[in-house]
């Protein structure tokens, strides 16, 4: 049994899939019992049961496939502008202390304001669209994506740098054959990382500005004390979160097969 507990040491995939369905198992369980015998009305604390039921009747009569493509559009809106943005400037920044030192202080003064703050400039600036959703979402993803590109390609190996330009490689060259494949791992980790955060800020943007989306349909429920509404949104959205952190690992695992947090 000890075996099982030794420091870094993966588990069988076996294993892994039963302690998965394990974890989530106790926790449906103690929630049953706190919902059913720890003397919580149902107003603040809906059954699972309840809480499928609610799942059901939104799909059904309420548009919420609708609503969740809806918010994924607007989450994609931003978060594909971020990437294309962040992409080609993490990879100058981190290979250039000159373009480093130039926009380290002015992207660190923006990562450390709350993206929540410019939510009333961009509903002033672009209403309360899509177009001010995807708005959001950039502001909210894109300086933390950046720094996060930056310290990958900072991590590349001064000795494989050395190396490019003993064979005589260009500076575009050792970037493009040197650093940016030694980076990319690391580039779809943090973009992995900050896809769940783009979700977080779609939903609190449509919590104060919007007439559709999970968010606006959050704050609904909360109004009409819809608990069950609201339990039932988490439920989906961490669902989604937990389908896009396996498409993220699948990708990883197809692209960068050699790695050793793919096998």
């Amino acid at each position: 049994m000890t075996k099982y507990f030794d420091v870094k040491k993966p588990l069988p995939k076996l294993g892994v899939v039963i302690l998965s369905f394990l974890g989530i198992l106790i926790f449906i369980i103690l929630w049953n019992l706190i919902a059913k015998f720890g003397n919580v009305k149902t107003i603040f604390l809906p059954t699972p049961t309840e809480t499928v039921y609610a799942i059901i009747n939104l799909f059904q009569y309420h548009g919420f496939l609708g609503e969740i493509l809806l918010s994924l559009y607007r989450i994609l809106l931003g978060f594909m502008a971020s990437l294309v943005l962040a992409f080609p400037l993490g990879l100058l920044l981190g290979s250039f202390d000159f373009f480093k030192n130039l926009m380290e202080p002015l992207v660190n003064f923006i990562r450390y304001i709350p993206p929540v703050a410019f939510i009333p400039l961009t509903i002033l600036w672009f209403g309360i669209g899509d177009l001010q959703k995807g708005i959001v979402i950039f502001i909210s993803v894109f300086p933390y994506l950046l720094v996060l590109f930056i310290d990958v390609v900072a991590r590349v190996p001064q000795e494989h740098i050395d190396t490019a330009k003993a064979l005589g490689f260009s500076r575009t060259r050792t970037l493009l054959y040197v650093v940016l494949p030694y980076s990319l791992p690391g580039y779809l980790d943090a973009t992995r990382a900050m896809f769940g955060t783009a979700w977080t800020f779609i939903i609190v943007a449509e919590m104060i500005a919007a007439s559709q989306g999970v968010g606006f349909l959050i704050i609904q429920s909360q109004r009409f004390i819809k608990t069950e509404n609201i339990f039932a949104v988490i439920i989906i959205i961490g669902l989604i979160g937990l389908f896009s952190d396996l498409l993220f690992k699948w990708i990883y695992s197809k692209l960068f097969f050699w790695s050793d947090k793919a096998k």
